[in-house]
């Protein structure tokens, strides 16, 4: 006895004005020029090249949760 699981699919099948719309590979042309593409160097400023610093954090408030384990909130930054 065959098992019937959902629905049964359709083979998709593409219509001919979809094949017209696909743009297929673009055909190479006979020339064979490369394309150099740029470097990007950083410049020599002096803050490139420091450790980053951390982000300061204030104590907000902090909550227990349902196990009493607790959690704390912080802000970041200069507020």
């Amino acid at each position: 006895m065959e098992e019937i699981t959902g629905r049964g699919h359709r083979e998709k099948i593409p219509s001919a004005k979809l094949k017209d719309q696909v743009v297929g590979k673009p055909e190479r042309s006979g020339d064979e020029k490369r394309v150099i593409l740029p470097t990007y160097i950083a410049s020599n400023d002096p803050k490139f090249l420091l450790p980053q610093a951390e982000i300061k954090k204030d104590f907000h408030h902090s909550k227990i949760g349902r196990k009493h384990e607790t959690t704390d909130f912080y802000t970041l930054g200069s507020q």
